[in-house]
Order: C-alpha cells, then structure tokens, then sequence
C-alpha cells in the first residue's frame, strides 16, 4: 500500500499513472516495428518530439519534483 500524507496521496497516484503511461507510449512504436514487415521506408510512428509523447513526459517529470 502507498503510504502519503492525507492530501498528496491523489497526486502521488496521479504521478504514478504518468509515469507508468510514459513508459507505455516510449515502448509502444518499438513493439509495432518488431511485428510490421520491413519496408522500404521505414518511419518511427511517433517521432520523439510528438506533442503528446513531450506533454506526458513533462507532467511526469513536474509531478515527480514535487513529490517529497
């Protein structure tokens, strides 16, 4: 069980779920390049500076300064 004081156990929670689909999101296109056949241009399917990649990956990093 997670231990937290009253108040930041939510964020801590929240923290956690970042973290965790951060990790979902940076290995997701390396799974789908193993299964795909090659082709003869291949093309990452999230290049590393997609929106939404750098939006998670920021509020992970935020989220996790703040913790105690």
């Amino acid at each position: 069980m997670i231990t937290a004081p009253p108040g930041t156990q939510h964020d801590l929670l929240l923290s956690l779920s970042a973290l965790v689909t951060t990790v979902n999101l940076l290995s997701f296109p390396r799974e789908i390049r193993k299964e795909r056949p090659r082709s003869r241009s291949p093309r990452p399917l999230r290049p590393r500076n997609d929106p939404a990649t750098r939006f998670v990956l920021e509020y992970a990093i935020v989220n996790a300064r703040m913790l105690p």
